[in-house]
């Protein structure tokens, strides 16, 4: 009976990347979370102005390192778990990954973390985080390995050769040269602003030599490249799964 309801919970359960992180309440539902597990796993209770440092810290973060992502696991309406980390150079760094102690050992959090492999599409050869001593076997069971002389440092390789649908947390310098020339094909224009400024959903599409060859913003048509030679395949695919996103996203 145990066992049913976890999968039943687990089924139930919806991860969605999060494109604002600095609107209203998704810092606190962060904060909740982290001080609900370490308090939990490691009996490590957070003050308030432990939580404020917290924001401001976030904040900061946010602003120094654009290109930021972040994933959220939500049950119903509630945010039960989040992965969060910026992508500096060549490498994606996680700073974070925490689920509340009820939704814990439901594949959650290592749903969470592969979700961070997009960020492999924006340029990174390389992804690292600090992990805590009890999680070190969680994670070299999701793929990442010990760095030499750094027992708590975890390093992965992203893999290659392979097609993805990713959002788009951030338009880069490379990220907006490549759209817009998929754009003026089609007498179009690529606005960053909608992306970088608004914070509008926004995904792309990356072939198996990891080339952006399409791209939708808010909603609006998918733009192909017009090169692709079998391009209502990525219209499918991309319409498919944004419709299932926005499915998700309104519950």
């Amino acid at each position: 009976m145990f066992l049913c309801y976890n999968i039943f919970i687990m089924k139930q359960v919806y991860i969605t990347p999060i494109f604002n992180q600095a609107c209203p309440d998704v810092w606190d539902d962060f904060i909740a979370i982290q001080s609900a597990a370490m308090e939990y796993n490691y009996n490590t209770l957070m003050s308030n102005s432990d939580w404020q440092d917290k924001l401001k810290n976030y904040k900061s973060k946010l602003s120094k390192y654009p290109h930021s992502f972040a994933y959220g696991a939500y049950y119903g309406n509630k945010m039960v778990g989040y992965i969060k980390g910026y992508c500096r150079r060549n490498c994606a760094h996680i700073d974070e990954l925490f689920v509340l102690p009820k939704f814990q050992k439901l594949n959650i959090g290592t749903r969470l973390l592969s979700k961070a492999d997009s960020a492999r599409f924006f340029g990174v050869s390389s992804m690292e985080l600090i992990a805590l001593p009890s999680a070190i076997p969680f994670y070299k069971r999701c793929g990442w390995a010990v760095s030499f002389g750094n027992i708590n440092k975890m390093i992965k390789r992203p893999a290659i050769g392979v097609c993805r649908f990713v959002p788009l947390f951030n338009a880069n310098k490379a990220t907006v040269e490549k759209c817009n020339k998929i754009a003026q094909q089609h007498g179009a224009v690529f606005n960053p602003d909608a992306i970088n400024v608004l914070h509008l959903p926004a995904y792309a599409f990356f072939n198996f030599n990891q080339d952006l060859c399409a791209y939708a913003i808010d909603g609006a048509p998918v733009v192909v490249d017009s090169r692709v030679k079998f391009p209502e395949l990525i219209f499918k695919t991309m319409n498919t799964e944004i419709r299932a996103r926005q499915n998700i996203s309104s519950r």
